[in-house]
């Protein structure tokens, strides 16, 4: 089932290269605004997640924040 009324999505650019390291502490990123996501339904989702989206004349950059609240039995297949 899809999200009848999905949430617009904020890209922000454009931004100088952002450097690909997992840390979102490049000035870009903290000039974004974030998205939560959403489950099927619209509703905020389960664990809280956030998207942030921007680009250059390259590349289109996606940066996620999910907190889970057991990371620590979280485990690597």
């Amino acid at each position: 089932m899809l999200v009848l009324n999905p949430p617009d999505i904020t890209v922000t650019g454009p931004t100088p290269a952002i450097k690909i390291d997992g840390v979102l502490d490049d000035s870009s990123w903290g000039k974004m605004v974030p998205m939560v996501f959403v489950d099927k339904d619209g509703e905020a989702a389960k664990y809280r997640t956030l998207t942030y989206t921007t680009w250059d004349k390259d590349y289109l950059y996606f940066a996620f924040i999910n907190y889970e609240p057991e990371i620590s039995k979280l485990t690597v297949l």
